[in-house]
């Protein structure tokens, strides 16, 4: 198992929030506990948290005490870019740009 393989989310109402985001920091223990016991190592480097939707208050959450994982606005998964409104935009932008590129690599070849 790789850490990047791994996705946490919680979602809960506004009379909820605080025992949710609890929840979430609990679960993250967890897993940072279980792959300590296995021997698996978790980079800080690639742990994000992306927060959806407008009235999210992006709490921190820890790896460990002094670890705090580094919030983000946009994340690239299996190849896919996802921002924090589930938009695909810079997706989006990225397929186009390739597409250009293989493009004029393509011109290049049958020009020869």
């Amino acid at each position: 198992m790789f850490a990047d393989d791994v996705k946490m989310c919680v979602m809960y109402s506004e009379n909820n929030s605080l025992d949710a985001n609890l929840q979430l920091q609990v679960a993250i223990d967890k897993l940072v506990k279980y792959m300590s016991d296995w021997q698996l190592e978790l980079s800080s480097k690639k742990t994000f948290a992306l927060y959806l939707g407008r009235n999210n208050r992006k709490r921190s959450y820890f790896l460990t005490p002094d670890t705090v994982i580094t919030k983000t606005d946009n994340v690239k998964d299996l190849g896919v870019h996802c921002d924090e409104t589930i938009c695909f935009n810079k997706h989006n932008q990225m397929v186009k740009r390739s597409k250009v590129i293989v493009d004029e690599s393509h011109k290049r070849i049958v020009s020869r």
